[in-house]
């Protein structure tokens, strides 16, 4: 399961009522921000807790691809961190010159047939949105923060219109598909399709796996590995998470501290951070199988790219993780296109 998931449904309704959710219903204080419908029906925690996660989603819906092998070491991988600091503007964009691109990986059910796929020009964020940016939007449009109130979510989420603390440049999480749509059109410009993301993701000139290149290395990107070392199995994944009771203090760091996770074309962090919505919903690809995947065809949204918190930590950035688009969490934030308008 994917650390921190929340539990993402449409609001219950008049079933859900507080002698159903018993003593795990706290209110937030009267002062506290319009939560998402997912909020009241996870609980309204406000605080980090030592209670267990409990999430089905991964399971269900993503297919176990193993783990790539590491070139570094168990202690070194544990002890890597952000080595750089953010060299753009947080709202830089990098143009992807129009050609075309190897789409897909054989390996990956859902993500095959590999392809060839032409795409025209387009911009695309340098970085994830950050905290800092997406306030300007909240504040514009009187669209509610991001905030969910469960132990899960505490150290992210936000107070009326502020994020917390110390986060201005770390990506902004807890944002349904819908919330990310909507910054990006008010920012005049768009979610990236799938084709986008990808092609800003591995390049043109080779079909690279990660960003770098085809060796995975867990030191160049923030991701789950970090938190306990390298995993070796699912069952080494489901022991750790049988034991993770969430974050105390924040997994996500700012944009662009990882210098190299960067791709060919100086687009940052996409085989980690946080997993980002893109446009489009969950279909097979064409001439795929429409039965490999669960999912498909429910008219599912797709986030791509590895988090801080995924699973499938080293797989390749072909990998879709499908969602319902109502779905809040601490390791799904986005990033905006533009169509290049030809001269």
């Amino acid at each position: 399961m994917v650390l921190l998931a929340a539990v993402v449904a449409a609001y219950a309704g008049p079933w859900l009522s507080e002698s159903w959710l018993g003593p795990l219903m706290l209110a937030p204080p009267p002062e506290a921000p319009t939560e998402h419908q997912e909020a009241v029906r996870q609980g309204g925690r406000a605080a980090p807790s030592e209670a267990p996660i409990h999430e089905t989603w991964e399971d269900e819906h993503f297919p176990f691809l193993g783990y790539e092998e590491e070139v570094a070491s168990s202690e070194e991988v544990r002890t890597s961190g952000p080595t750089g600091q953010r060299q753009y503007p947080l709202d830089d964009m990098v143009r992807i010159p129009a050609g075309s691109f190897m789409l897909g990986d054989e390996k990956i059910p859902g993500a095959r047939p590999a392809r060839r796929v032409a795409l025209a020009a387009f911009d695309i964020d340098r970085y994830e949105l950050s905290n800092v940016k997406y306030r300007d939007f909240i504040r514009a449009t009187g669209r509610r923060a991001p905030f969910v109130g469960e132990n899960w979510s505490a150290i992210y989420d936000w107070y009326e219109v502020t994020y917390p603390p110390g986060l201005d440049e770390v990506p902004v999480v807890l944002v349904t598909w819908r919330d990310a749509q909507a910054y990006c059109e008010w920012a005049g410009k768009r979610l990236p399709s799938e084709m986008e993301w990808e092609r800003a993701a591995r390049g043109a000139a080779d079909a690279r796996s990660y960003p770098w290149g085809e060796v995975w290395d867990s030191r160049k990107s923030n991701v789950a590995s970090r938190l306990e070392g390298p995993f070796r199995s699912l069952e080494e994944w489901d022991r750790f998470e049988a034991s993770w009771t969430g974050s105390k203090s924040p997994e996500i760091f700012g944009v662009g501290r990882y210098p190299q996770d960067r791709s060919p074309d100086g687009v940052f962090d996409m085989a980690g951070n946080v997993s980002e919505w893109v446009a489009g919903t969950f279909e097979a690809y064409p001439g795929g199988d429409p039965s490999e995947r669960v999912g498909f065809g429910r008219g599912l949204r797709v986030a791509r790219g590895n988090s801080w918190g995924n699973r499938d930590y080293s797989s390749s950035v072909s990998n879709r993780y499908p969602y319902e688009e109502t779905r809040v969490d601490s390791v799904i934030g986005f990033r905006c296109a533009r169509t290049v308008i030809a001269n």
